[in-house]
């Protein structure tokens, strides 16, 4: 398949995926599916006895685009390590996606799960909640293990690194796009911002977190009202 570029998005959940993958699949040389290893929603499931190289080759892209890819968070590749060896023998493109701000991440994840809302089709009813700042501080080191492991997982293949904050950006647009192999387009999406408030008012103990943290590494995160 020597004229076929291939691409994986790996991630952690609530990084901006569903954006990217609305993003990518929106260019005329791309066909970016979504996450084909979920084991709720996802495809490999529907085809039972099959290996990963079959699913890949048979059942996995449906168009003719010359780039072809979709979303793999990194839970998934270690329920399925081996998916990893697939991904080098075709020569797969790793587009690393991650948050820059950790504790707008964390908000993410506890507002989509208050809400029951991870698909970025519209905006969270539930806009506020108390945050217990150890546990923040347990999912900023969950954070750092993971990132260790998709390192680890993902070594020596060529690999793009994005974070959700810049995914608007016409510039790392284009050096996306470059890396991909895909000509100069606008990218377009239907997917909405689910947050709609600052920080400050969604946090409901906001001012408690400043003074928690004022001494910390982290005091940036919670600049004072």
């Amino acid at each position: 398949m020597p004229d076929l570029q291939f691409f994986a998005i790996v991630c952690e959940g609530r990084t901006g995926s569903n954006l990217l993958v609305d993003l990518l699949d929106s260019h005329p040389q791309i066909e970016c599916a979504p996450e084909l290893y979920h084991p709720q929603a996802g495809t490999f499931k529907n085809y039972p006895g099959i290996n990963h190289r079959e699913f890949l080759d048979l059942h996995t892209y449906k168009t003719s685009l010359p780039i072809r890819g979709f979303k793999m968070p990194i839970n998934w590749i270690l329920e399925h390590p081996d998916i990893v060896a697939e991904f080098r023998a075709d020569n797969y493109k790793i587009i690393h996606l991650s948050r820059e701000n950790l504790f707008d991440h964390f908000l993410s994840v506890k507002l989509a799960i208050l809400n029951s809302n991870w698909c970025s089709e519209s905006v969270y009813d539930i806009q506020n909640l108390k945050v217990d700042p150890w546990e923040w501080l347990g999912f900023v080191g969950t954070r750092h293990g993971v990132t260790w492991a998709t390192e680890m997982i993902c070594g020596g293949m060529n690999s793009f690194s994005i974070t959700y904050e810049r995914l608007l950006r016409p510039d790392s647009q284009a050096s996306l796009l470059n890396f991909l192999g895909a000509e100069t387009h606008e990218l377009r999406t239907v997917k909405v911002r689910m947050r709609t408030k600052p920080v400050h008012e969604i946090v409901e103990n906001y001012d408690e977190l400043v003074e928690f943290f004022s001494d910390s590494p982290y005091t940036g995160l919670f600049p004072a009202r």
